[in-house]
């Protein structure tokens, strides 16, 4: 009556043993790179803001510094 268990892929095996841990580093990745897009478009965004302006903006000072 009882039939003896099926053996587990070992794609299964490994995707249940390591699939949360994939999982957190690939989003860990994801956010971290939204997080750094939006900084870089909000620095850009107002360098570009500051130019239209005429006035100085922080990186425009800090770019003649260098």
């Amino acid at each position: 009556m009882d039939k003896p268990p099926k053996p587990l892929s070992p794609h299964v095996g490994f995707y249940r043993s390591f699939g949360r841990p994939i999982a957190k580093v690939f989003l860990g990745a994801v956010v971290t790179y939204q997080i750094v897009y939006w900084v870089w478009v909000k620095l850009e965004t107002d360098e570009i803001k500051g130019k239209k302006r005429g006035g100085h903006s922080q990186a425009t000072l800090t770019n003649t510094l260098l």
